[in-house]
């Protein structure tokens, strides 16, 4: 198949992920989380990652997994291990585990301050941005991760941590 000209993610109502992961009327739990990449307050681009309990792997998995087509702007991503060169993704369906930790890359076109945002929030559970080459972690339950880089491709530096437990996220007075 083959066609020319580019497709505007943004009119769509359901992500990717979240039609793949509908495929699966049986899974028993699943969460979907957006992941953007910002810049003053305005998105750039978005991956998304869903989590759920049946009939996925960490591979990549057609049906379900999306791969990314990139923008001419700056791009975010999830990185999907194959036996040769690792699948970006915008679009990836995972498999619930304990504390997974997801590559993700992007692509910088213009140096300058960028914010990893999860504007949906998280569902409830604990996810945290890694940032390799800093050591910083940042849970994005709670905020946001900006930072400043310089242009080029960076495959290597960031991962998400997702613990799929709920946690709380915030304190309530319950009473005597």
């Amino acid at each position: 198949v083959q066609f020319a000209g580019t497709i505007d993610w943004s009119t769509f109502t359901t992500t990717p992920a979240q039609l793949a992961a509908k495929k699966n009327a049986d899974a028993e739990e699943q969460y979907t989380l957006r992941l953007e990449l910002q810049q003053n307050g305005n998105q750039l681009d978005r991956t998304f990652i869903t989590l759920q309990e049946d009939d996925v792997t960490a591979g990549f998995d057609f049906n379900y997994d999306l791969s990314k087509i990139t923008n001419k702007g700056a791009n975010i991503y999830s990185l999907i291990a194959t036996d040769n060169e690792p699948i970006e993704a915008a679009g990836n369906v995972l498999p619930m585990e304990e504390n997974m930790v997801i590559p993700v890359g992007v692509i910088i076109k213009t140096a300058g301050e960028y914010t990893f945002a999860m504007p949906d929030g998280t569902a409830g559970i604990e996810v945290q941005i890694i940032d390799y080459q800093t050591g910083e972690t940042t849970n994005l339950l709670f905020g946001d991760y900006t930072i400043n880089l310089p242009k080029g491709t960076f495959d290597n530096r960031f991962a998400l941590m997702v613990k799929p437990d709920k946690v709380a996220t915030s304190v309530e007075n319950i009473g005597d």
